[in-house]
């Protein structure tokens, strides 16, 4: 959960200051040869604000290609026995890599802060434009690529990217 969190500040910062931060999203092969394939590093960071107890808006960014479709929810903490708050909500990444979504709770329920929100990136589920399939491969094996990765689920017969971070006010 740490690692998460962290994750979550660090790309917090990056949307707060990014004129004056820079973030590589290619890097070189680790065997120096330039033929080989540079690893691509692909992340999901967002914010979650209380907006009322029934509104949650999340802002993210994310170096997904245009169009990836993303499936946030609200959960009450992580683990057994949690439960989430909001229905299944769908958010696509824009052209600028920036995405927003506006989550409402289930009837009978309140959001409140230090809640959990994950925002889920799977190339199977929900269907992606092709156009995005291209780029991270039909299950996912293109997240992946040996990747050190702490947002990415799975292995390379079947990856997801996944970002948790906390709701505030």
């Amino acid at each position: 959960m740490r690692g998460m969190l962290n994750m979550s500040l660090i790309g917090t910062l990056l949307l707060a200051y990014p004129l004056a931060t820079s973030v590589s999203v290619r890097g070189r092969s680790s065997t120096g040869d330039p033929e080989k394939r540079p690893v691509f590093r692909y992340y999901i960071t967002t914010e979650a604000m209380l907006a009322s107890p029934v509104l949650v808006t999340v802002h993210g960014a994310s170096n997904l290609p245009p169009g990836a479709v993303l499936v946030v929810h609200i959960s009450d903490y992580i683990g057994e026995g949690s439960r989430y708050f909001s229905d299944e909500t769908r958010v696509a990444v824009g052209e600028d890599g920036l995405f927003k979504a506006y989550i409402s709770v289930k009837k009978g329920l309140e959001f409140r802060t230090n809640m959990v929100c994950d925002v889920v990136f799977g190339p199977t589920y929900p269907p992606q434009p092709a156009r995005v399939i291209k780029v991270v491969g039909a299950n996912g094996e293109n997240l992946w690529l040996n990747s050190p990765n702490p947002q990415i689920q799975g292995n390379e017969k079947g990856a997801m990217l996944v970002d948790c971070t906390v709701v505030r006010e």
